[in-house]
């Protein structure tokens, strides 16, 4: 039902000077991911900075960030150098940030192998053939069948467990 696909995961920290951008005020939040239809190579940025504020007796100019590269944009990210995993994290911060790590950056990559589930082409048919073929009584939910986020996860049992009380109700 799912094949796997492997990212580079580069975190990025310095301190930022406000030439850097590090006067900005930054989102609050963890991150975002990056659509498949913007071409990049990219998958998402974790902004640690302003989720972990003050982590490791951090100042305010500090920048943490971890940047996603790979996937099934570009099955190859695992063949590249390490310095250009780091120019590509650190085009991506840029990019979708505004600010510019310096090149000095202490940066830190690791190999995720087999880390991001992907549906096959026709799972939905293939759900619903089996959610058809199961007795009433008995409901199937989580990452394997609506969707592999937390939220997804916790809708699906909501669901599961709505259609169990329907169906013992009757």
């Amino acid at each position: 039902m799912h094949k796997t696909g492997s990212c580079v995961v580069i975190s990025v920290g310095f301190n930022a000077t406000n030439d850097e951008g590090g006067g900005k005020v930054l989102p609050e939040g963890f991150g975002h991911l990056i659509p498949r239809k913007e071409g990049e190579d990219a998958l998402g940025i974790i902004w640690h900075s302003s989720v972990f504020k003050g982590y490791g007796n951090a100042g305010d100019c500090q920048r943490r960030y971890t940047v996603m590269i790979g996937g099934d944009r570009i099955e190859e990210a695992f063949a590249y150098s390490e310095s250009k995993l780091e120019s590509l994290a650190r085009e991506a911060i840029y990019k979708h940030l505004g600010v510019l790590p310096p090149h000095d950056a202490v940066c830190s990559i690791s190999y995720a192998r087999d880390s991001i589930s992907h549906y096959q082409v026709g799972h939905l048919k293939s759900i619903c053939g089996i959610r058809e073929a199961l007795p009433s009584t008995f409901q199937v939910a989580g990452a394997s069948f609506d969707g592999v986020s937390v939220h997804d996860c916790i809708t699906s049992g909501k669901n599961a467990a709505k259609s169990l009380l329907q169906n013992f109700k009757s």
